[in-house]
């Protein structure tokens, strides 16, 4: 059984997918319920201050980070399992070492939104199959580097982390519930390889 961390979101196309791949999904902010599924997703959406705070209000950060099982954190998920954010200033759950900066813009401070295939600098189950022309959505204000963790970076942002790894604990700052066959294939990779 897979647990996705309630953190106030649409997460019906996340809970399709994932069940489509063959796993039982339960949505939940109950910490007994993320200690006892096998995997653990953070799914993205919001803002990291927030989010580490709902996480703190349900008692969940003791018990994500005693989970020890493979975890999948999905953009703003990912950001917050790093150990800390721009975006708040906030120290996230540091699982992942990292620090998340807000992306350079001329304009507004408005989500980057775009379709990009990624390059993958390290092979990891979670990326397994994956092709040079697969592509995959993202929106996102803010980022991860590049530095140790990260295992692909976007293909013509190549300072930007699109998949970062420390142990069992993977992100990727795409969603991959929104990046069709390819990002059905991450997910079924966290599923069945991870």
């Amino acid at each position: 059984m897979i647990a996705i961390v309630n953190l106030n979101a649409d997460y019906e196309k996340l809970i399709e997918v994932v069940e489509k791949v063959g796993e039982k999904v339960v949505l939940t902010r109950d910490e007994r319920e993320i200690l006892k599924a096998d995997k653990l997703i953070i799914p993205g959406s919001g803002v990291a201050y927030s989010a580490i705070k709902r996480l703190n209000l349900f008692n969940l950060s003791g018990a994500i980070k005693l989970f020890g099982k493979p975890i999948l954190g999905i953009s703003l998920g990912m950001e917050i399992l790093c150990e800390f954010s721009d975006e708040g200033d906030v120290f996230c759950l540091g699982l992942i070492p990292g620090r998340v900066q807000k992306l350079e813009r001329s304009k507004d401070s408005e989500p980057l939104e775009y379709f990009s295939s990624i390059i993958i600098e390290e092979k990891t189950p979670l990326t397994d199959g994956i092709n040079p022309n697969d592509e995959f959505y993202f929106r996102h204000a803010y980022y991860v580097p590049k530095g140790k963790e990260t295992v692909a970076v976007v293909s013509d942002k190549s300072n930007i982390s699109a998949v970062i790894k420390n142990g069992n604990y993977y992100g990727v700052q795409f969603f991959p519930e929104r990046s069709g066959e390819a990002g059905e294939k991450i997910l079924r990779n966290f599923v069945e390889k991870c």
